[in-house]
């Protein structure tokens, strides 16, 4: 079905909306099996179809579904039982937006097909950890021993690196950003590894001496992360980070993108940070864009137990000039200085400007300043979160 225009009043509270987070989709015109629909002027519900992989996205998506629903907004979870077909059924208009990988995953996808597809909210990261049910540590793994691996391109080289930084191979550190097998240069212990498809992984660890498993496939078959003979401890990749996802081509449409931006908004709450930590343990890790080369004393490492500092008068400023640089706004930059004055602002709320002006396009550097303004003065009332999990 085609996305009906959302009511102009719907729009205007869109906007409010889109100061505190930023994502953004347009049905596709052409698609007239796209599931999107509303009319908020008969108060018709609309129906978003969010493509995920695992039951344990039902969990994670309880909470948004429930806050969207008292919106008007049916989410309906679609369920796939691989990595291949989600991104597929988005680019064909089967689905609306999907949300099961990461954005290296993402972005091979749309490199071998060609898929108009995009990343329009962060949601987390899981590690991904290798599991035994034949020994109790990575040092009782022996010469011919079996490890199993996934088999597609980005996360079979995130195994690799797991592997290697639990001390069993050494990858040839010109290796890309997605080793292969190819790219061993050495093995610390002369285990064989094999690929295998990810959701077939799980069910073979009686087989194989030891296995890397994707994290949804683990929950799923009841692995818990203290049974891992290795943690995988590097969690500040972005590519790693996982997604929500679109249609490229909808983005251009505010109100479908008001539509989409309270999806991702529902979903990156405190509600689903205790989905997190009371569900699953922890065992999610809520995704911050507070990673930064800008400034390095604004640098975060990205922690939903954390709460941030917000930035001295300087850092202000000094983001705001590389932001605008950023966004192109050449004219009246001496407005910029007046940032320093506002007090309460984190590399966040930059963020979520610079996000916003891909749905609402900036009128020139004054209006940078201002949206700056509104994301502080509603954290100032108490209505703002210092915590951003957006672009």
């Amino acid at each position: 079905m085609k996305l009906k225009k959302f009511f102009a009043l719907a729009l205007a509270a869109a906007t409010l909306a889109l100061a505190l987070t930023a994502c953004g989709s347009k049905a596709d015109d052409s698609a007239d099996n796209s599931d999107a629909n509303t009319d908020n002027q008969t108060g018709e519900a609309v129906t978003v179809k969010l493509g995920v992989v695992g039951g344990i996205y039902d969990d994670l998506w309880a909470s948004a579904k429930a806050a969207l629903a008292d919106e008007g907004i049916d989410l309906e979870i679609v369920q796939f039982s691989d990595y291949v077909t989600p991104n597929n059924a988005l680019a064909n208009g089967d689905i609306d937006l999907n949300a099961f990988q990461h954005r290296i995953y993402l972005q091979n996808e749309i490199d071998n097909y060609g898929y108009a597809i995009q990343n329009i909210g962060n949601t987390f990261i899981i590690p991904l950890n290798l599991y035994s049910q034949k020994v109790s540590s990575v040092d009782e793994l022996k010469d011919g021993d079996v490890v199993a691996i996934p088999d597609d391109l980005t996360n079979g080289g995130r195994a690799l690196k797991v592997l290697e930084a639990a001390g069993l191979i050494e990858l040839d550190p010109n290796a890309a950003f997605n080793p292969t097998l190819d790219d061993i240069t050495s093995y610390k212990v002369n285990i064989t590894i094999e690929e295998l498809k990810a959701n077939t992984i799980p069910s073979v660890l009686p087989d194989v001496a030891a296995a890397v498993v994707n994290g949804n496939y683990a929950l799923d078959f009841g692995l818990k992360t203290d049974e891992a003979i290795y943690k995988d401890s590097v969690l500040d990749v972005e590519d790693y980070w996982n997604l929500i996802a679109a249609r490229t081509a909808d983005v251009e449409d505010p109100d479908t993108a008001a539509i989409y931006e309270k999806v991702v908004e529902a979903f990156q709450s405190s509600a689903t940070e205790d989905v997190f930590n009371n569900t699953f343990g922890g065992y999610f890790i809520a995704t911050t864009n507070l990673k930064d080369d800008l400034d390095p004393a604004c640098l975060r490492r990205f922690d939903l137990k954390t709460k941030f500092d917000y930035l001295r008068p300087e850092q202000a400023v000094a983001m705001a000039k590389a932001y605008a640089g950023k966004l192109g706004l050449t004219d009246g930059v001496e407005a910029l200085d007046r940032v320093a004055d506002f007090g309460n602002l984190t590399p966040g709320d930059f963020a979520a400007v610079g996000r916003q002006a891909a749905f609402r396009k900036l009128s020139g550097t004054e209006d940078f300043v201002e949206r700056l303004a509104v994301e502080s003065n509603l954290k100032a009332a108490g209505m703002g979160n210092p915590k951003r999990w957006i672009l």
